[in-house]
């Protein structure tokens, strides 16, 4: 940390970034950088000389450039981390833009990208802050910008900031059950079926029907894609079909989600502490806007090989705060 007049040091103090208590020194240097490059990144969105006439064309290859450049800086500058850090940055890069773009930190115009207006919202004392000016004092956890405020608490605010579904997960269940139109359907069609007891770990979907009559999910290949139905199984089989804009771009997670809540069978998540850090592990992946929020607040265990979803590091009183609000809306978690 004493390289460059102790830079890293200065940036982790810049944005409170702390180590924790049994980390290994070269995993904190990583994840400063990590943090880094999205400040970078959105930097970028404010450069009016792009510098080239082909980057002028678009204003996300321009963060994407940027990104590479002060990776590739920081490779040469800090050798150590080779073994922590990709090789390629264009992964890296990728998932920076990929993260702000799904939690609405950034959002499209024609050809280009601009940062959102500025937002926050209060839980636990903790601001979580979006659109922000980049020289106003910020705390950041993986790339989410926040400040502790003692404020007057909105979690409604922030379920809206972060698109989230602002109901349980077995009330939302029931809800999309109710409306279920059933007929029957044929059962030696190319059918999965989810997987509606543990372990997950050897995926999600099954060949083997559920035919206790709970209603559960079930998916026909067709044409290179699937068609996702509400199923139950009463001496025939029965199915309602989801309506596409339920089912697409991983929304369906929400509703998998939403059906093993319903049967109590929705694994916690796990997290273990360690001083100022929260170690997450994801038994089963959440809803789609839930795991951007949790992206957005935490660095990837591992930066090697990304995406890397499963397991993330995050600041702890930021933790604690969405945890707050995740158990309000019916996930569980439990520490080691």
């Amino acid at each position: 940390m004493n390289k460059y007049q102790n830079l890293l040091s200065r940036i982790s103090k810049e944005f409170s970034i702390y180590k924790g208590d049994n980390e290994e020194i070269n995993k904190w240097k990583s994840r400063i950088i990590y943090s880094l490059l999205g400040r970078m990144a959105l930097a970028s969105l404010f450069d009016t000389d792009y510098g080239t006439e082909e980057e002028e064309d678009s204003s996300i290859t321009h963060m994407k450039r940027r990104i590479n450049k002060v990776f590739a800086s920081y490779q040469d500058m800090y050798p150590e981390l080779k073994t922590l850090l990709p090789m390629d940055s264009t992964e890296l890069a990728e998932e920076v833009y990929d993260i702000f773009l799904n939690t609405g930190v950034i959002y499209h115009r024609p050809n280009r990208v601009v940062m959102s207006s500025k937002s926050d919202s209060i839980v636990n004392e903790i601001k979580f802050t979006r659109g922000y000016e980049l020289d106003s004092k910020q705390k950041i956890s993986g790339l989410g910008t926040y400040e502790q405020f003692p404020g007057q608490e909105n979690k409604d605010q922030f379920i809206n900031m972060f698109q989230l579904e602002n109901i349980m997960l077995s009330q939302l269940w029931d809800i999309y059950t109710k409306k279920a139109k059933w007929d029957t359907i044929d059962i030696n069609a190319d059918i999965e079926y989810l997987r509606t007891k543990p372990p997950y770990n050897k995926g999600y979907w099954t060949n083997n029907i559920d035919k206790t009559g709970e209603i559960s999910i079930l998916k026909i290949k067709t044409k290179g894609t699937y068609l996702y139905y509400l199923y139950k199984y009463e001496n025939k089989l029965y199915a309602s079909e989801l309506p596409q804009w339920l089912v697409e771009n991983n929304n369906k997670r929400l509703l998998t989600n939403a059906c093993l809540r319903k049967r109590d069978v929705l694994p916690p998540t796990k997290y273990k502490i360690d001083g100022d850090l929260v170690y997450i592990e994801f038994q089963y992946l959440p809803p789609q806007s839930v795991l951007y929020l949790w992206k957005l607040y935490s660095w990837p265990r591992l930066m090697k090989k990304l995406p890397y979803d499963f397991k993330r590091i995050c600041d702890r009183k930021v933790f604690e705060s969405i945890k707050t609000v995740m158990i309000q809306l019916g996930y569980k978690f439990i520490e080691e």
